[in-house]
């Protein structure tokens, strides 16, 4: 394996789904993505990896896993991660990432991130915002992210998707900038259920919202680190 970043991942999808959850504020994208996985009982496809990621290999169930990995299931791909994607491999990640949803004709790319918000310990239901590339459907219930900058993985990943014209959409939920939120990744699930009409059952993730908390404080702390260092950040949104 080189420095490059390379993906080595099968899938029989055509035209597919595909969501995008990366560790950044809130853990949102993360949080939500590993429920839906579960939740779903998605099968793992593929990983991403390159020499300078992190020297790193996750162990689960007896098994191991690569940090960066891939799901399918009902023509739905989903892209998680255990470690956050550093600045030093953002670009390459979104430009490997992208060219090979591209082959696979994607209905939408579904981007799920958080936007942290002062008030945040104040609001009962985190609202979702949306920015829309190369789509213009109709989103319910969402209001549009229409002013403000977006950096790090997720702003290359939607310049390729604007580059290549594939369709994506930008899910943001209200969310602290330090701390787990599961209430905001239940916000997006809502609308990703609503809008791929399937039903992932919310329930256990606001019963365990508090175990979830605890489990992700050390992948919270890792980010909180990679945005320290990089300065300008890993994926991080601001309005």
């Amino acid at each position: 394996m080189s420095d490059e970043m390379i993906i080595n991942a099968t899938t029989k999808s055509r035209e597919p789904y595909a969501i995008i959850g990366l560790p950044d504020v809130g853990l949102v994208g993360s949080i939500a993505t590993a429920y839906m996985i579960e939740e779903l009982k998605m099968r793992e496809i593929g990983y991403m990896d390159a020499d300078i990621y992190h020297p790193l290999i996750i162990v689960k169930n007896g098994e191991i896993k690569r940090p960066i990995r891939l799901y399918e299931k009902d023509n739905i791909i989903a892209v998680t991660s255990d470690m956050p994607v550093t600045p030093a491999i953002a670009v390459d990640f979104a430009k490997v990432l992208i060219n090979w949803l591209k082959d696979l004709k994607p209905r939408l790319i579904i981007n799920v991130t958080g936007i942290p918000v002062q008030n945040r310990i104040s609001i009962e239901k985190p609202e979702v915002l949306a920015l829309q590339t190369n789509y213009t459907n109709k989103i319910n219930n969402v209001r549009a992210f229409n002013d403000g900058f977006i950096m790090g993985t997720y702003a290359s990943i939607i310049k390729e998707c604007y580059n290549n014209n594939l369709p994506s959409l930008t899910l943001l939920a209200q969310t602290y900038l330090n701390f787990p939120d599961p209430a905001a990744a239940m916000s997006v699930l809502n609308v990703i259920n609503e809008l791929l009409k399937i039903n992932i059952n919310l329930k256990r993730l606001e019963e365990e919202a508090e175990i979830i908390k605890l489990k992700t404080r050390e992948l919270m702390k890792q980010t909180e680190s990679a945005i320290t260092k990089s300065k300008v950040g890993v994926p991080s949104i601001y309005r």
